[in-house]
């Protein structure tokens, strides 16, 4: 029967399933020559061109599949699955929803819908989908490792960790499960167990440029700042144009005082990204440290339209404004700043500056007390207390301070 369409499409099928994909995509559009309306050999289809990277004809050939059988939850599967790989996430989630609607108990729609989520940073839906479908299947490294990524997004490193551990278990050379949990465990400040991690990953992808950004992190955190350089330069040689990578090598020229360098890789990140609120938080606060106070609140100001709640741009623009002596307009962002954050000494610190500058010499001497609470052995926060209660006349007070600041400063000019 050479004109049986479903001959021809199960043995498409098999052809795909054992990798002959060019044989596969002869029988199977034959089978759709011969009947055109067949969602399922349409699907197989897909499928197929997914293997020959034609990512558009295989979601063309989804959209019939779906037209043809609206409820159809394997299309809808595959079609949500399609969206979600080509970075459609709320896409993905509508067709997902629907196939879930027909079959609620498949692992692999709960598993995509909740990766998609977690790229829409919903990470307690992700969690949710990715908790079923690991209960479903305890073996489904996909959903371990998406489920690590959306608990390290909330916080949660050991929880990400013990998922990955899971994941690569099954399988020990997943570079991408190593490179997630040596990220994991270098936000839980496991700074050995981070570079062991991305160090096997390296191994198995030597050219992958965010596992070298992630160990030259992990190494700049842990103090080699020289192995930091190193993975940086190696990182931005295969990438040119990653601006998280940028900042990192930014700050890692600032530990080795090149300013001027770190202030180029920080222009270069805007120029890459001018929304990118850490690069101008970072550049603000390097322009503020050079003495370039208004051009750091420019900075800052741009960083806080997109972060308004970040306490570090608020305390930096704070102490800048402090230096060009606009006192009020200082305190305004130290007050929101410290209200965010108590435990802020920076900013405690540069607020009492500006109250000595108004004359509140009690408030900045209060400031400060809670600055020194923290650290009783911060210098400068000392010399500032001791100068404040000059001003307020109480001599005693201010020379104990002072005494105390020399103690651990003894050449110190100002105090």
């Amino acid at each position: 029967e050479p004109a049986n369409a479903l001959a021809l499409w199960r043995r498409g099928e098999a052809k795909r399933q054992q990798g002959d994909v060019m044989g596969a995509m002869g029988d199977l559009n034959l089978a759709l020559q011969l009947e055109p309306i067949n969602a399922t050999a349409l699907c197989s289809r897909s499928d197929t061109k997914l293997m020959l990277q034609d990512y558009m004809g295989a979601m063309e050939d989804l959209d019939a599949a779906v037209q043809l059988e609206p409820a159809n939850a394997a299309a809808l599967r595959s079609r949500g699955e399609l969206k979600r790989l080509s970075g459609d996430f709320q896409g993905s989630i509508e067709d997902l929803d629907r196939s879930l609607q027909l079959e609620p108990q498949n692992a692999v729609a709960l598993s995509s819908r909740g990766d998609a989520k977690r790229m829409l940073e919903d990470s307690m839906g992700a969690i949710a989908d990715l908790d079923i479908a690991i209960q479903m299947d305890p073996k489904n490294a996909f959903a371990l490792s998406s489920r690590a990524a959306s608990k390290r997004l909330i916080g949660d490193f050991l929880g990400a960790i013990a998922d990955l551990d899971r994941a690569l278990e099954m399988d020990p050379t997943d570079a991408f499960a190593l490179r997630r949990r040596g990220e994991a465990k270098r936000l839980a400040r496991d700074f050995v167990g981070a570079i062991q991690d991305l160090d096997l990953a390296l191994v198995i992808e030597p050219a992958n440029a965010l596992a070298l950004w992630r160990r030259g992190e992990a190494k700049r955190q842990q103090g080699d700042v020289m192995g930091a350089m190193g993975d940086l330069n190696l990182a931005l040689q295969l990438e040119p144009i990653n601006a998280t990578a940028l900042c990192s090598r930014s700050d890692t020229k600032l530990m080795l005082q090149d300013y001027m360098g770190a202030m180029e890789d920080l222009d270069a990140a805007v120029q890459l990204e001018p929304a990118n609120a850490a690069a101008l938080r970072s550049r603000g606060e390097l322009k503020r440290l050079s003495g370039d106070f208004q051009g750091s609140i420019e900075d800052l100001d741009r960083s806080l339209q997109l972060e308004p709640q970040n306490a570090v741009a608020l305390s930096s623009r704070g102490d800048a404004k402090r230096m060009l002596e606009d006192s009020m307009g200082a305190i305004a962002d130290l007050d929101i700043a410290i209200q965010m954050d108590p435990k802020n000494a920076f900013a405690l610190s540069s607020r009492a500056a500006s109250k000595r500058l108004i004359g509140d010499f009690l408030g900045a001497i209060a400031d400060l007390d809670r600055a020194l609470e923290m650290d009783p052995t911060d210098a400068f926060a000392l010399r500032r207390r001791g100068e404040a209660k000059r001003l307020a006349r109480d001599f005693v007070g201010a020379i104990q301070d002072l005494d105390l600041a020399l103690v651990i400063e003894p050449a110190n000019a100002l105090a």
